[in-house]
């Protein structure tokens, strides 16, 4: 249940071989502590992906504001492997460093670097999305098996990069829905699913995106049939304002309706407008 099967897994095995030499992670493995106030719900939420901003205040403030108010055990599988002068799209040059020392503001049950996918593996980004955000789910459902807790009712997915709305609620499917429940348009950002969910997560994925260098799904995540949106079928609507901030200059609001007054807000907590961040530094500093 801690991990993908079949071709999937071998897979990711063989790849751990030549990744790139970095400073790891520190890591957490620890028993749950029970709340004074038991939550009606078990949540495992995993946070994947890269380290890009979450050094800022503003962005690890929000997610640990989420954390408390889902009373959610965290699970981290992230990595800190930027590449100056990488010319990415996405702006890998610009990530502030040092994220990896602010992890303990989630509170972690447990901290994972993930590896760097041998090329015949990562031949798109979704097939490394769907690696990490299934093994990151696994390892939750392992948990809860190793301390002989209740299972999770619910697996959350979000980034270390994003800033959330405050008093972002969570979705409340039945325990036997097997869909997504997603953010909008970007639904690979932000998503949560039941267990049985999960294992139908597992299921397509496998099928779209196991085969190494032979995946059906090109580009992102949220191009898989369990995740793309669509006028029937594909996910359930999860109503979740975010930006994405990938660097200095990169509030993103694209990818989640609404979200124009939190990238503001995320620009006013720096104490800088868009224009005036410098684009050889981080604001890495609240005001």
């Amino acid at each position: 249940a801690a991990r993908l099967g079949g071709a999937a897994l071998a897979c990711l095995l063989w790849l751990r071989a030549g990744a790139a030499e970095q400073v790891p992670l520190p890591r957490f493995d620890t028993a749950w502590v029970p709340s004074a106030e038991p939550h009606p719900r078990r949540v495992a939420l995993c946070v994947v992906g890269e380290l890009r901003s979450f050094a800022m205040p503003v962005v690890r403030d929000s997610l640990a504001a989420a954390v408390r108010a889902w009373a959610a055990d965290v699970f981290v599988h992230a990595h800190e492997r930027f590449r100056p002068g990488s010319g990415s799209k996405h702006g890998h040059h610009a990530a502030c460093p040092g994220g990896a020392r602010h992890l303990s503001a989630l509170n972690p049950r447990l901290v994972v670097d993930t590896p760097e996918l041998a090329p015949a593996c990562a031949a798109t980004s979704a097939v490394v999305q769907f690696f990490n955000i299934a093994n990151c789910f696994g390892d939750a459902a392992a948990y809860a098996t190793r301390y002989r807790l209740p299972p999770y009712d619910l697996f959350v997915r979000l980034r270390p990069d994003m800033v959330i709305e405050p008093g972002a609620a969570l979705p409340e499917p039945r325990r036997r829905d097997a869909d997504a429940h997603a953010m909008r348009p970007k639904s690979d950002m932000a998503f949560a699913v039941t267990a049985v969910g999960f294992r139908r997560f597992l299921r397509i994925g496998s099928r779209e995106l196991g085969a190494c260098g032979r995946p059906r799904v090109t580009c992102c995540l949220e191009k898989m049939s369990f995740l793309a949106h669509r006028p029937k079928g594909g996910p359930k609507l999860w109503p979740l304002r975010a930006v994405v901030v990938r660097g200095p200059l990169r509030a993103e609001t694209r990818w989640s309706e609404g979200s124009e007054g939190l990238a503001e807000a995320v620009h006013n907590a720096t104490g800088r407008t868009r224009r005036s961040w410098p684009a050889a530094t981080c604001p890495c500093r609240a005001r």
